[in-house]
């Protein structure tokens, strides 16, 4: 019988990894949040994507390169190319954000073209996660171009949907649940004339 790190005895399998980084982040993100208004909060939440998905690109951009530089056929470099353009497209969008909301979401940065190219390095990462046929454990995943080819279909049919009918998500929004407003008020420490949270 084949072992894997979730049926890993050790203390360190992934289980318990998500489980101490899901608390740290936890416990951090509800102390600070008792403290400053959601738009800072989102700001910090963003620079720690940015730093992380920055460490990550450190791991695995050496590999990713040569993979790439080579013309690799291997099934893990595919895998190890999309990890890598998906912390990319994350990294770059995290600190996209982290202006957004500096800038008080200026429309000219907001429609600017810059976003569009790292948002569709995420496509090609997960392209490249679908296409190589067995390349974690010989079994996953199967290689299924028409998965992809289905995908794009999909999207491209709910984008000219969405873009035609243009629904307005505003009034769900105001009568959104607790939790998606200030938990702990803090927006209304504000000075007047600061920036709504």
């Amino acid at each position: 019988m084949k072992h894997t790190i979730y049926d890993d005895d050790r203390p360190e399998n992934i289980r318990s990894t998500i489980g101490w980084t899901v608390a740290i982040l936890t416990v951090g993100y509800l102390i600070i949040n008792a403290f400053v208004p959601n738009n800072d909060i989102n700001i910090a939440v963003d620079v720690l994507v940015g730093v992380m998905a920055t460490m990550a690109l450190v791991y695995y951009l050496g590999a990713a390169v040569r993979a790439v530089w080579t013309g690799s056929q291997a099934n893990t470099d595919y895998l190890i190319v999309g990890i890598s353009l998906s912390w990319l497209s994350q990294d770059g969008q995290a600190w996209m954000r982290v202006v957004a909301r500096l800038s008080h979401f200026d429309p000219a940065f907001l429609n600017s073209e810059l976003f569009a190219p790292l948002k569709l390095l995420s496509v090609v990462a997960a392209v490249l996660h679908v296409i190589p046929r067995g390349a974690a454990n010989g079994v996953v995943p199967a290689g299924d171009r028409v998965a992809v080819g289905i995908a794009m279909l999909v999207a491209a049919v709910l984008s000219i949907g969405i873009l035609t009918l243009r629904p307005d998500p505003r009034p769900m929004i105001q009568n959104a649940p607790i939790w998606m407003k200030d938990l702990f008020q803090t927006g209304e420490n504000l000075v007047p004339g600061a920036a709504p949270t």
